[in-house]
């Protein structure tokens, strides 16, 4: 399944190398992108957003740094929920 136009233009958008003054912008565009690309139409995806959108906000110094760090962290455990559920699956499995 192809992206939606304007999600593919904001993806490579971040794949651009960045400077510290630039993650307030990528936070939003990383919120921008997660509204488009729905979990599961493009797991993958979802969840390299999510994890940018970690990274931006930890290293963002405009707002409140502790508020910008605890969404960082939610991003970041949004992020890996997909990576420890097929884990899970896979420890089950195995105990079978």
């Amino acid at each position: 399944m192809s992206m939606p136009f304007e999600l593919a233009l904001i993806v490579e958008e971040l794949r651009q190398p960045a400077q510290p003054s630039d993650m307030h912008r990528r936070a939003a565009l990383c919120q921008q992108a997660l509204s488009l690309a729905k979990r599961d139409q493009y797991p993958h995806v979802w969840a390299s957003l999510q994890a940018e959108l970690a990274m931006s906000l930890a290293q963002d110094a405009i707002g409140a740094r502790a508020d910008n760090l605890e969404r960082a962290i939610q991003h970041c455990e949004e992020a890996l929920l997909p990576l420890a559920l097929r884990f899970r699956c896979l420890a089950l499995h195995l105990s079978w």
